[in-house]
């Protein structure tokens, strides 16, 4: 982030980071509203949530009351990250993807090392990630599903 203030400002233009984590959350909202709002009026278009922010993914089930759209809604997050939103997507009908950024170390850590900045609430998605799987492996073990 501090890479991207630095240039910005040598190439004078403005800062393209949000503020704070809300007006990213308000900036990302107000985009898939966006988004589902063209899918409703034109139906040729399909949107890509590509989050680990869990009310973000939330989000777009409860606009799904209001628009058709399962197939039209797509959801992706960094391998190894909120599986805990994943899973669910997935068995909603969603698709839902992981993806792998590849390439030099020197290009790939610094947008590693920025969404673990981003993310560092994920730790608490982590939590949250363990005592699923706990739950979902105690019910296999109940019903010998393993």
């Amino acid at each position: 982030m501090e890479q991207e203030r630095i240039r910005a400002d040598k190439l004078g233009y403005e800062d393209p980071i949000h503020v704070d984590y809300e007006a990213t959350s308000r900036c990302y909202h107000r985009t898939m509203d966006v988004g589902l709002e063209y899918i409703h009026s034109h139906g040729d278009a399909n949107i890509m949530i590509a989050s680990h922010n869990i009310d973000i993914c939330h989000f777009p089930n409860g606009i799904a009351r209001h628009f058709p759209l399962r197939g039209k809604s797509i959801f992706g997050q960094l391998l190894g990250m909120c599986d805990q939103l994943t899973f669910p997507l997935g068995q909603a009908g969603y698709p839902a993807y992981k993806y792998v950024p590849f390439g030099p170390v020197a290009d790939v850590l610094p947008y590693l090392s920025r969404r673990a900045k981003e993310n560092s609430a994920i730790m608490e998605g982590a939590k949250a990630e363990k005592q699923i799987i706990h739950r979902e492996l105690f019910r296999r073990l109940r019903t010998f599903q393993l």
